[in-house]
């Protein structure tokens, strides 16, 4: 939320100019799921092995759908009949066969298959997505084969490395294992049930097979009983929650629950248990502890859950509910460690249920109980407990087990992993058009960081395309650079960047996507027709001046008008009196300004009016108790003074509604 100075860099990019496309070259990240599918008879390799390195075919794409369907053996049938298709093998017919009389796939024309011919990501994750009950046609579509791969990562198909891999990279045999790896544990469209086990309910593998690649467990569950449960014996199942003790980088402890999903150890808990920690003990109610390796399998940021894999055997753990089935009043409990005491028991009822799914009870939960379990009166864990509302009365909240149930657990990432990924993953990326054909994308120095990679894409799914800057680099070093300038883009198009930072050699998750699209007169043009319009806003003898003003892309799709206020003698003063005496005025001449905006480049506007300096020699502390946002107030190391970046008015600017709501900050 602050305006950037930089130099920019002019980049050499498009019509004839040289860039740097990322390409997948002949690195393997997933051996072994290759390794694991081929145990199921699901993926086969050749004469040489795997081919992991190598560009699938069509004909490739397609066995693999039948294979995860569970038909091969239906296929298998069809081998001898004519085929529809004279490119595809006589050993293949039947996968063909099968396809072309079930609908899940036509040929090229001219009674051709295109066997051969190489399948891009969206094209095998289309097929990926229809064994898994989704719909890209008729009238209940799920998804279209342009959005299939941004669809299969936001249901969980896609982790987010494996995402970015994919749209960065040249589509691989290796990313197939892995997709096909990740299916099969993925819940079947409108059922709890993976792929996987739908597959051992068909026949189609065996439940040993299953069960010897970790794609199903066996064992008895807590709760798995099916009838209700006493007070006492709810109480016995405590034995599954375990709180976790948290070390970070930098000395603080802290501590949360979790509690055990199957005998291997699978925990689960909060995000924001785990977040930042350099090491995590688990405190099982009887004291037992274990402080071993902890790998992270699954994990969403967004909706806070956090699922790890520790290297034991339990003998007791919880079974997943289906939250879908939670109705207002029904009896609940919460188990957890409140404050890092003991486990403690608590008991309630379903009071609200809330749009985006989260479960509010009466049970009552502290501070510590995050991760911890809320079950049902069966036993069956239906919520994850994350958070209370101190200000009230018996308000917590859970979030429900089947966004657990639903996502991927196919990780294997180290907690350092995590730092890595969520530490250096960069923040607050823009984009502003400077010209009708150039633009510039500007993101805040990471802190640790060697240098940043810059990507850029004519779809939100890529493929990206790593940028260069005049000299042919493409590694931008931070404190150096904080914009690049990218130039030949094409006006009316839409382009779409994100940011990586790199250290030690590994390259961090990228940056939220941001995306601009060019107009014929640029933001730094019509920031000059804002400055001379609205520069001085008079109200009788006291007036709100502006030494500066910027525009830029809100990463929503909305536009920022940023307007800096002059600090010189007593227009400060003047201003705060204005925002005492003339509000209503002041919201309807910046609402003016932001409809100015709106009306040409038919978006809405978010604008903010912003307390600018950087000369305090000392920290700011009165500016650091009313600020909105955290990251108002920034050292400066190269001047050795304090900076602040102070929002007192932020309006938002519906075109639709011709209305605007302030938020005044002061």
């Amino acid at each position: 939320m602050r305006k950037i100075i930089a130099v920019t860099l002019l980049l050499s990019m498009l019509l004839g100019i040289s860039t740097v496309v990322c390409a997948a070259g002949t690195t393997v990240y997933y051996q072994e799921y290759a390794e694991k599918l081929s145990g199921l008879g699901v993926f086969r390799g050749t004469g040489t092995g795997f081919e992991l390195e190598r560009e699938p075919t069509r004909l490739e794409g397609l066995i693999m759908l039948i294979r995860l369907l569970g038909k091969e053996s239906e296929a298998n049938l069809l081998a001898n009949e004519e085929s529809e298709f004279s490119d595809v093998p006589a050993r293949d017919r039947g996968y063909t066969n099968y396809a072309y009389k079930n609908g899940l796939a036509k040929g090229i024309g001219n009674g051709l298959f295109g066997a051969n011919n190489k399948i891009d990501a969206k094209s095998f994750i289309t097929f990926v997505l229809r064994a898994l009950g989704y719909s890209d046609s008729g009238t209940a579509v799920d998804f279209t084969w342009n959005n299939a791969v941004g669809f299969a990562k936001s249901i969980g198909l896609l982790e987010e490395e494996l995402y970015f891999k994919i749209v960065s990279n040249t589509f691989i045999r290796d990313y197939v294992a892995k997709i096909s790896y990740n299916a099969l544990l993925q819940p079947v469209k409108n059922s709890t049930m993976t792929l996987a086990e739908k597959l051992v309910a068909a026949g189609a593998i065996t439940q040993a097979q299953a069960d010897s690649l970790g794609l199903t467990g066996t064992g008895k569950a807590a709760g798995s009983g099916g009838g209700v449960l006493s007070s006492v014996e709810i109480g016995k199942l405590a034995k599954a929650v375990v709180r976790i003790e948290a070390v970070g980088y930098d000395g603080e402890k802290w501590s949360g629950s979790g509690f055990y999903t199957s005998k291997d150890g699978t925990v689960v808990t909060n995000y924001h248990v785990v977040e930042g920690a350099r090491t995590l003990t688990f405190v099982e109610s009887d004291g037992t502890i274990y402080n071993g390796s902890v790998r992270i399998i699954g994990y969403d940021a967004d909706a806070d859950i956090m699922v790890l894999d520790i290297d034991k055997t339990v003998e007791h753990y919880l079974k997943p509910g289906n939250s879908d089935n939670v109705v207002l009043g029904e009896k609940v409990y919460a188990i957890g460690y409140p404050l890092g005491l003991q486990v403690t028991v608590s008991d309630g009822i379903v009071s609200s249920l809330w749009p985006d799914g989260d479960i509010q009870i009466t049970a009552a939960i502290s501070h510590g109980n995050s991760g911890g379990v809320l079950l049902n009166e069966k036993g069956e864990a239906i919520g994850i407990t994350y958070a209370i509302i101190e200000a009230g009365e018996n308000l917590g909240f859970a979030i429900p087990i089947n966004k657990y149930v639903k996502l991927g657990k196919n990780l294997s990432l180290t907690l350092a992993d995590l730092n890595r990924i969520t530490v250096l993953k960069p923040a607050y990326v823009t984009v502003r058009q400077i010209s009708p054909d150039t633009v510039s994308i500007y993101w805040d120095p990471v802190s640790g960081t060697e240098y940043y990679c810059v990507y850029m894409a004519e779809s939100i799914d890529g493929p990206y395309t790593r940028l260069t800057d005049s000299n042919g680099s493409w590694k931008l070093q931070w404190k150096k650079d904080s914009c690049i300038t990218a130039g030949g883009l094409a006006p009316g198009k839409t382009y779409y960047f994100r940011v990586t930072a790199v250290s030690n050699a590994a390259e961090s998750l990228p940056s939220d996507t941001v995306s601009v699209t060019l107009y014929e007169k640029s933001f730094e043009e019509y920031e000059k027709v804002i400055m001379e319009k609205y520069g001085v806003i008079r109200f009788g003898n006291k007036k709100a001046v502006f030494n500066d003003v910027s525009i830029s892309d809100a990463s929503d799709g909305r536009i920022y008008l940023w307007m800096y206020l002059d600090l010189a003698t007593d227009h400060f003063a003047q201003f705060l009196s204005i925002m005492l005496d003339n509000r209503s005025d002041f919201e309807n001449s910046l609402a003016e300004a932001a409809s100015t905006l709106a009306g040409y480049y038919g978006r809405d506007v978010i604008a903010v009016v912003i307390y600018a300096r950087a000369d305090f020699l000392f920290y700011p502390d009165a500016f650091s108790v009313n600020a909105i946002y955290p990251d108002t107030i920034e050292y400066l190391e190269g001047t050795g003074t304090w900076a602040v970046w102070y929002p007192y008015v932020v309006l938002d600017y519906s075109r639709d509604s011709k209305t605007f709501m302030a938020v005044w900050a002061y």
